[in-house]
């Protein structure tokens, strides 16, 4: 029988049984410039943070352990991997995981902070979440109610469907690398995808031929060498079957057994265990294994499955967020600069728990943005249906800040938390601590022209917006009373929001 969490059936094999370089560089199809780690890059991974001795874990290629920020002592993980004795495509590997990462914005997906090269190893420093992984959970012998594999699945979808959407296929889609995290210290849990270890771009049309992943969540494809996205929706089967069951659905006596079974596709729902779950539940596993992959369900059709809209319930102060959404007024590019910085490097998952249940939310088709049509839905609830257009496309001229059509993870959470929470004194002097690279309390100009450079983040007319608001005695350095001051100078009409503000002449929510 294969093992719930079975790390050691992970496989990589050709026809051949030889290993194949990747099909698709993520590295050179996606503009390197746009969101790049946020780290001044004159300081070293040792340098910045402390390592802790031993693995918490470990990957393909290296190996994850805890590490501490020296200065803000904010814990984080790092994933460890050695240039050395690593195949010759393992450094374009490295830097496609970077760069996928740092691309992909959504609740379910984890972080990245930040990324070092050193001379013999990289580092990629991740989110640090405390609550342990899906597949602890199951072997621990906690159950899920059928409940909570909803909400658990529908994160998962949500995540998945994300990188659908940008083309990207998981390939190692399993409890494993899905992290739970507790919110509020009540049943609302999120869920984080990790490991992109084996993630490829999958062009429309393309199939992969790559054989790899974890045996017991492979589809019966991925074996023969020609599938596409639809894998993920296999594994995704898989990881629904053993919440609802707490037993993997295929097993052997052996791998190539195992095999076998999977490729032939049968697995029951009979039994005990399944008596009291429903038929819209488990009819999503049908469609998730599905064995003809043309004919398996999509991370997208999945989300619109009526076994989401039976038990998930809405709870959220919808009107709320509408108006905090509404009264959202972007400040300067350089503030805005620093405000991504906090959110990205200083706010910690806590601060995010209540709004990200708002996301989710709103988020009607779990694809992980929301759409003015979205909007709409909620606002028409609350005003005439005209107004309600007018509206949504007026919260979305202000949030979408990039101009893609759709509010972002990252832009909802700009836009919902209070400026006065983004710029608590603790956060402005961590973000101080950061910037002060040689630790004598102030920084220079030319430091932070350097991050922003880097980063591609500011062009020049914005960097000396910069030197003339902290700056204005061209003195060439400031002290944290300067940078708090820069900062805070409009909070007073950034924060603030009013739940009962009116949001048209007529229409108040």
């Amino acid at each position: 029988m294969g093992c719930l969490c079975s790390g050691k059936t992970e496989i990589n094999f050709n026809a051949n049984n030889k290993p194949r370089r990747r099909s698709f560089d993520v590295f050179n199809d996606f503009d390197s410039g746009a969101l790049s780690p946020t780290s001044i890059k004159s300081l070293t991974f040792h340098q910045v943070y402390e390592l802790e001795p031993n693995p918490i874990g470990g990957g393909l290629h290296g190996e994850i352990r805890k590490c501490k920020h020296r200065r803000t002592n904010e814990e984080r993980v790092v994933k460890i991997i050695p240039k050395e004795g690593q195949e010759s495509d393992v450094n374009n590997s490295v830097l496609n995981q970077v760069n996928t990462l740092k691309f992909l914005d959504h609740p379910n997906i984890l972080k990245m902070i930040d990324f070092f090269e050193g001379k013999t190893d990289y580092f990629l420093v991740l989110e640090y979440l405390e609550g342990g992984d899906l597949c602890d959970k199951i072997t621990g012998g906690a159950r899920f109610s059928e409940k909570q594999a909803c909400s658990a699945m529908k994160q998962i979808l949500s995540g998945v469907c994300y990188m659908h959407s940008r083309r990207l296929v998981h390939r190692d889609m399993k409890p494993d690398n899905i992290l739970i995290v507790n919110l509020g210290g009540n049943e609302d849990f999120c869920l984080k995808i990790i490991d992109f270890d084996l993630v490829v771009r999958c062009p429309k049309g393309l199939s992969l031929k790559e054989i790899v992943g974890t045996v017991d969540y492979m589809a019966p494809e991925v074996f023969d060498g020609n599938y596409n996205e639809k894998c993920d929706l296999w594994s995704c089967g898989v990881i629904l079957y053993t919440l609802l069951d707490g037993t993997l659905p295929f097993n052997g006596k052996n791998t190539t057994s195992l095999i076998n079974n999977i490729k032939k596709g049968k697995f029951s729902l009979d039994g005990p265990n399944w008596d009291a779950v429903s038929e819209e539940a488990k009819d999503l596993i049908r469609k998730l294994l599905t064995k003809d992959q043309k004919r398996r369900i999509s991370a997208h059709d999945a989300l619109s499955h009526s076994w989401f809209q039976n038990f998930i319930s809405e709870t959220i102060n919808i009107p709320s967020i509408l108006s905090k959404l509404h009264n959202y007024k972007a400040s300067s590019k350089l503030r805005e600069a620093l405000i991504s910085f906090i959110l990205n490097q200083v706010m910690l998952q806590s601060h995010f728990s209540e709004l990200e249940l708002a996301f989710r939310a709103m988020d009607i088709n779990g694809d992980g943005v929301i759409s003015q049509a979205e909007l709409y839905y909620y606002l028409q609830k609350i005003m005439e249906d005209e107004e309600a257009k007018s509206q949504a496309e007026i919260i979305m001229s202000k949030v979408d800040r990039d101009s893609n059509g759709v509010i972002d993870y990252s832009e909802f959470m700009r836009a919902t938390l209070e400026t006065r929470a983004i710029f608590s004194r603790e956060n402005i002097i961590k973000t101080f601590i950061m910037f002060d690279q040689e630790n004598k309390g102030i920084i220079s100009c030319e430091d932070l022209i350097k991050l922003f450079s880097e980063q591609n983040s500011m062009d020049r007319e914005l960097l000396e917006e910069f030197l003339r608001e902290v700056d204005p005695e061209n003195i060439g350095k400031f002290e944290i009373k300067d940078f708090e001051e820069m900062l805070l100078s409009d909070t007073e009409s950034l924060g603030k929001f009013d739940e009962n503000l009116e949001i048209s002449d007529s229409t108040t929510i």
